[in-house]
């Protein structure tokens, strides 16, 4: 079990960027849905990477944003170049 201030920082970084949605803030960056909801119910704990860029995203959100919505941008578009053709 993860402490509260751990599911506290998971939704201050979305709250920062404004964003109501769990599923919008996944995609955003870049981690699976279900692990934004076990974060924000405090029932495990982001470790290395999603940890700092929880912490990063929650100081500096206006910073962090536009770069945040480049790259998930830039995956959208790779996903969909690679996608079989209709």
């Amino acid at each position: 079990m993860s402490d509260s201030g751990t599911a506290n920082l998971a939704r201050r970084a979305r709250a920062a960027l404004g964003i109501a949605s769990q599923r919008e803030f996944a995609t955003l960056i870049d981690v699976n849905n279900a692990s934004v909801a076990r974060w924000e119910r405090g029932e495990v704990e982001p470790l290395g990477a999603a940890r700092t860029l929880l912490l990063v995203v929650a100081s500096t959100p206006q910073t962090v944003e536009p770069v945040l919505r480049r790259a998930a941008s830039a995956r959208k578009r790779v996903r969909e170049m690679l996608a079989p053709p209709k």
